[in-house]
């Protein structure tokens, strides 16, 4: 299943090549005059804005300083998970100023869900200071993309995020009310991938993307997932299938 999303994601980055240009544009324009480009993101995409970054000086020559990547929970974040920290909507002004970020630097945002208050926190505060901003998320339309002058919106598929329904007995006949699949996700997922010690929440303000399939993975064995079906696809919080 995750094999056959992946084929889609050059696709879609294809058909967003014409929102990339006018970003890596920006980007040249302000490292011509000594600038800096500075990726803010929380979680798996604040590391790979710093994975980026990291690369940028043995592959193309620059100076360690002028790609910096910055991740919500500060660098403790790379390794290990600080839970709240992208809730943070002044973390990234925060962070980007102990760099003095000045205003021919230009910050990138990068959210998957494109509402990460990490980032649209940080994206404001520059616009506000007249430094230019771009982001790259897989949601259109979204409010990280509102505070970009340089949005880039990768639609790929959903993410590939199933729910392990760990209930005894049930059915893939039986109706399922919002709050046990609710408890599935947030709960017994983090069971399912081994991260029972860790329970996931859901706080107010927070919307769940997740699929309700009509088998638990965890006793499949080492049957082909070809033949699996999904009974519920949420996203945004809203049921669309």
């Amino acid at each position: 299943i995750i094999n056959i999303e992946d084929q889609s994601v050059p696709l879609a980055v294809a058909k967003a090549l014409p929102q990339i240009k006018p970003l890596v544009e920006a980007i040249v324009a302000r490292l011509k005059t000594g600038g800096r480009l500075f990726y803010i993101g929380a979680g798996t995409s604040g590391r790979l804005g710093i994975v980026d970054a990291s690369e940028c000086p043995p592959t193309y020559g620059v100076s360690q300083d002028t790609v910096i990547g910055l991740i919500a929970g500060g660098d403790g974040a790379i390794r290990k998970a600080v839970e709240n920290a992208e809730d943070d909507w002044n973390g990234a002004e925060k962070d980007l100023k102990s760099f003095s970020i000045q205003a021919n630097d230009i910050v990138v945002g990068i959210a998957a869900s494109g509402r990460t208050p990490y980032v649209i926190g940080g994206l404001r505060w520059c616009r506000s200071q007249g430094i230019a901003t771009g982001c790259v998320v897989c949601n259109a339309d979204s409010a990280v993309a509102a505070e970009s002058d340089c949005p880039v919106e990768v639609l790929s598929s959903a993410k590939v995020l199933s729910a392990a329904i760990h209930r005894s007995p049930w059915s893939p006949n039986e109706t399922l009310t919002l709050d046990e699949a609710l408890y599935g996700y947030t709960l017994n997922s983090a069971y399912s991938i081994f991260r029972d010690d860790i329970i996931g929440s859901l706080e107010k303000g927070k919307l769940a993307d997740f699929i309700v399939y009509d088998c638990d993975f965890e006793h499949l064995g080492n049957c082909l997932t070809a033949g699996i079906v999904p009974c519920e696809v949420w996203t945004s919080g809203i049921r669309v299938r």
